[in-house]
C-alpha cells in the first residue's frame, strides 16, 4: 500500500479526496526506516521520487481539509455514539455426568458357521429321492437323500451266502462263535482220534517186542510206528485246514459288514458335531437333482450350523497385550441400522487368539463366539464390533450437542456472570448421545442447547435446567 493510500485511510477521507490524493502523489513512495520506524525527511529522498511542488501543496490541502473530520463521531444530540449491545442468547445447562467408561478395541470381520461342512456321496449310484432343499433345518441323523440300493442289496446277499458255505465246512451254523478254536472242528477231532489210536497200537506192539523172546516181528513194529506218525501228521494238516477256514470265515464276515455299510451309506444323512454330539444344521446349498448319477466323493449338500456362530476379525499388533481369551465383545451387523462398534448388537466372548502376528498386515486374528438362537446372524455377513479390554471409573461425559468444533478445535461452554466461558477440550468415545471428555474440566455444568452460536464472553440467559444425562 502506498503512503498516500495509508494517509487517506488513516484520516477517513471521502472517496473523491482519496482518489485525488492518490493521483497527485503517485510519484511519492515513502517507506519508514527499518530500524527506527520513522519516515525519512525530504532531504533524504531520491530526487527522482520527490513530487512536484504543486502536487505536494495539493496533498497538504487534502490533509487540512480532512483534519476537522478526523475527530470522534458525534451523535445528533452532541454526545458520543454508543455501540449497540448484542441480545443475550438463551441457553440451557446440564451437569457433567461422571460414570464408568468401557474401553473397547474396534474390529471388523466376517461371520462363520460353527460347523460349515459339505456332505458328499460315500457310494456311487443314481439318486432316487431328495428329502431337503435350500434353507431347510435338519438335525443329526436326518435323511437328506437316497441313492438306489438294489446293487448293494444283491452284494450283501452274496457275501452272506459265501460266509454260510465256509461256516458249513467248519461244521458251524450261521455265525462264527467268539473265541472259536480250530481244534474243535470235526475233521480235526477225527484226525486226532485216529492218531491216538495209532499211537496206542504202537505202544502195545513195542511192549510185545521188548519181551524175551520178542512176541512180534520187528517189521510189524516198524509198520505200526509209521502208521502212528502218518496219523499224527494228518492231524496237523487237518488243524491247518481248519485254521484256514476259520480265517476265511472271519474275512468273509468282514466283507458282509462292508457290504452292509455300503447299503447303509446309500442313504445320505446329516452328520454329527465335532464331539459326536447331536447338532442342528441348515441347508446352505443343494448341489444335486433327482436321477443324477453320483460317483464316490461327489458333493451333494452344503450344511451350516449357525448356533453358536463365530466372528473372526483381525486386530492391530499394538493391542496384542490387551486382548485375552474370555473377554466380552459386542458384534453388530453392518446392515443393521443400529450398528455401532461396541454399542449395540449381540454379546459374545473371545474364544480363540492366533498365536502369531501376520508380518505383512501387522495384525493377528481373533475369534469371538456368539449365541444365535434366532438365526439373525448369517455366516458370510460383514460385521463390526468392539472387544472390551478394561473399564475406567469416574469419567466425565457431556451431551454431544454441548461440544462445538471449529477449525479442528473442540470446545464446551459454561456460564459465569451471565457470559459464556469457552473451555478447550479433547474428546473420547461417544455412547448413546454422550461424549467422553478427556482430561480435567474445572466446571460442573456445561451449556447443552444453544452452544453452537456462542463465543467467548457472549451474553447469555439460562433457562430452566435440562435433566442430567444418564450414564452410558
Amino acid at each position: 500500500m502506498s503512503f498516500s493510500q495509508r494517509i487517506a485511510l488513516s484520516f477517513r477521507l471521502p472517496l473523491r479526496a482519496r482518489r485525488f490524493l492518490v493521483r497527485t502523489t503517485q510519484g511519492l513512495r515513502i517507506r519508514p526506516d527499518a530500524e527506527s520506524g520513522c519516515y525519512p525527511s525530504r532531504d533524504t529522498l531520491a530526487p527522482a521520487k520527490v513530487p512536484s511542488p504543486s502536487a505536494f501543496l495539493a496533498f497538504l490541502g487534502c490533509i487540512a481539509i480532512a483534519l476537522p473530520s478526523c475527530g470522534p463521531a458525534q451523535s445528533p444530540a452532541g454526545g458520543a455514539a454508543q455501540r449497540p449491545q448484542a441480545a443475550p442468547i438463551e441457553v440451557s445447562v446440564v451437569p457433567i455426568r461422571r460414570a464408568e467408561a468401557i474401553r473397547t478395541v474396534d474390529v471388523t470381520g466376517t461371520l462363520f458357521g460353527d460347523i460349515d461342512t459339505t456332505v458328499a456321496a460315500k457310494v456311487a449310484g443314481r439318486i432316487v429321492k431328495l428329502h431337503v432343499d435350500l434353507g431347510v433345518a435338519v438335525s443329526t441323523g436326518d435323511t437328506l437323500a437316497e441313492i438306489e440300493t438294489r446293487d448293494y442289496e444283491l452284494e450283501l446277499t452274496q457275501r452272506e451266502r459265501t460266509v454260510r458255505v465256509t461256516l458249513s465246512q467248519l461244521g458251524l451254523g450261521e455265525e462264527l462263535p467268539a473265541g472259536f478254536e480250530p481244534s474243535m472242528v470235526p475233521s480235526v477231532r477225527q484226525r486226532r482220534s485216529e492218531a491216538d489210536n495209532a499211537k496206542a497200537k504202537f505202544d502195545r506192539a513195542q511192549r510185545l517186542f521188548e519181551q524175551k523172546p520178542p512176541l512180534i516181528a520187528e517189521q510189524d513194529l516198524a509198520d505200526l510206528r509209521t502208521a502212528w506218525e502218518m496219523a499224527r501228521e494228518a492231524t496237523e494238516v487237518a488243524l491247518l485246514e481248519a485254521q484256514s477256514l476259520v480265517a476265511r470265515a472271519a474275512a468273509e464276515r468282514a466283507a458282509v459288514e462292508i457290504a452292509r455299510q455300503r447299503l447303509h451309506d446309500a442313504t445320505i444323512v446329516a452328520p454329527t458335531g465335532e464331539q459326536g454330539e447331536r447338532r442342528q444344521f441348515r441347508v446352505a446349498q443343494r448341489m444335486v437333482s433327482i436321477g443324477e448319477l453320483m460317483s464316490i466323493g461327489t458333493p451333494m449338500f452344503s450344511l451350516v450350523a449357525t448356533d453358536p456362530i463365530r466372528f473372526r476379525a483381525t486386530v492391530p499388533e499394538r493391542f496384542s497385550s490387551a486382548i485375552a481369551v474370555g473377554q466380552s465383545a459386542t458384534i453388530a451387523l453392518e446392515a443393521d441400522s443400529s450398528a455401532s462398534a461396541g454399542a449395540a448388537g449381540t454379546t459374545g466372548t473371545v474364544t480363540r487368539i492366533a498365536p502369531r502376528v501376520d508380518e505383512r498386515s501387522r495384525s493377528f486374528e481373533v475369534e469371538i463366539t456368539l449365541a444365535n438362537p434366532d438365526g439373525r446372524l448369517k455366516p458370510g455377513a460383514f460385521a463390526r464390533g468392539g472387544i472390551q479390554i478394561r473399564r475406567d471409573a469416574n469419567v466425565a461425559f457431556v451431551p454431544s450437542a454441548a461440544v462445538v468444533t471449529f477449525a479442528g478445535v473442540q470446545r464446551v461452554f459454561s456460564v459465569r456472570d451471565g457470559k459464556a466461558v469457552a473451555h478447550r477440550i479433547r474428546t473420547g468415545q461417544e455412547v448413546d448421545g454422550l461424549i467422553e471428555v478427556i482430561g480435567d474440566l474445572d466446571v460442573t455444568e456445561v451449556v447443552a442447547s444453544g452452544a453452537a452460536g456462542l463465543g467467548q464472553d457472549a451474553p447469555v440467559t439460562v433457562r430452566a435446567s435440562a435433566p442430567a444425562p444418564s450414564a452410558p
